[in-house]
C-alpha cells in the first residue's frame, strides 16, 4: 500500500484518527482488552508514526468481528501479538485472540505476524494458542507489560517491515 492507496480502514492514508501520517504499512494489534494491554498499544502506536507504520487497535463490539475485525485484518500487513499472560484465550466468542489467530493463520500466513512477549521468558503463557503462537522457536520482542516501551522497539518492527 502506498501513500496514494486507501488505508485498510477505507480512509485516506494521513486521514485516520489520532492524527496520523501517511501508512506505509499497517498493522493489526492483537491484544486482551480491559487488562492495561490498550494504553501499551497505544504507546507504541505513537512510537511507530514516525516511522509510517499504522497500528490498528479495534475494540471488538460483539458481533462486528466478522464484519469488521476480519476484513481489517486482511489488508493488514503484519499481525503484532500483545502476548500477555491471559493472550489466545478462547473465549467461546469469536471476539477473541484466539480467533483472532487461527484467523491470521488461516488467511494470511503468507504474512508476518510479530510475537511481542509480555511475560518473562521464564513463564509460560495460560493458554494453548499463545504457547503455539510464543514457543522457543519463533523470534519474539520483549516488552515485559508494567515497564517503559523498550527504546529501539518501533526501529526494530520498522526493520521487520
Amino acid at each position: 500500500m502506498g501513500s496514494n492507496q486507501s488505508s485498510p480502514t477505507g480512509k485516506k492514508d494521513g486521514k485516520a484518527s489520532e492524527g496520523a501520517i501517511s501508512a506505509i504499512y499497517h498493522v493489526f494489534a492483537s491484544l486482551r482488552f480491559g487488562k492495561g494491554y490498550e494504553e501499551l498499544a497505544r504507546k507504541l502506536r505513537k512510537a511507530l508514526r514516525p516511522y509510517g507504520i499504522e497500528l490498528h487497535i479495534v475494540d471488538v463490539a460483539e458481533g462486528s468481528i466478522n464484519g469488521h475485525v476480519f476484513p481489517l485484518m486482511e489488508k493488514c500487513h503484519a499481525f503484532l501479538a500483545f502476548g500477555g499472560m491471559e493472550y489466545g484465550e478462547d473465549t467461546g466468542n469469536k471476539a477473541s485472540t484466539h480467533h483472532e489467530v487461527l484467523h491470521w493463520e488461516g488467511y494470511r500466513k503468507d504474512r508476518l505476524m510479530i510475537r511481542l512477549r509480555m511475560i518473562p521468558f521464564a513463564e509460560d503463557h495460560q493458554h494453548t494458542t499463545a504457547r503455539r503462537v510464543f514457543n522457543r522457536d519463533n523470534i519474539q520482542h520483549l516488552w515485559l507489560k508494567g515497564t517503559p516501551l523498550p527504546s529501539g522497539l518501533a526501529a526494530e518492527i520498522k526493520k521487520i517491515l
